[in-house]
């Protein structure tokens, strides 16, 4: 497995200068969308959004745990996770295969 090339909490750090230096700065927002956008771009998905992200990785959360999603996601109330991310309407087998 590689190493990081710094130590950072962050997951996505930023770069800096010409040479794209990495630091162990968080990425900024707008570097993030920047990101997203061109690896949508590059598979052919014109619509994803970096909060995506965040909704189908709760989502699977949801569907192992809803608490354990709960926890992750960083909801005060059960009741958030629940309205957000607990998908009964939709029929089983939908995501296979996406990841």
């Amino acid at each position: 497995m590689a190493r990081r090339p710094v130590e950072s909490p962050y997951v996505f750090t930023s770069f800096a200068g010409k040479g794209n230096r990495p630091t162990p700065r968080p990425m900024h927002l707008s570097a993030a969308w920047r990101v997203v956008q061109r690896a949508a771009t590059h598979v052919g998905l014109a619509h994803v959004k970096p909060h995506d992200f965040r909704r189908f990785v709760g989502t699977e959360l949801a569907r192992r745990d809803i608490r354990l999603a709960q926890k992750a996601l960083g909801h005060k109330r059960i009741e958030t996770t629940v309205r957000h991310y607990v998908l009964d309407e939709l029929a089983g087998g939908l995501t296979d295969g996406l990841y």
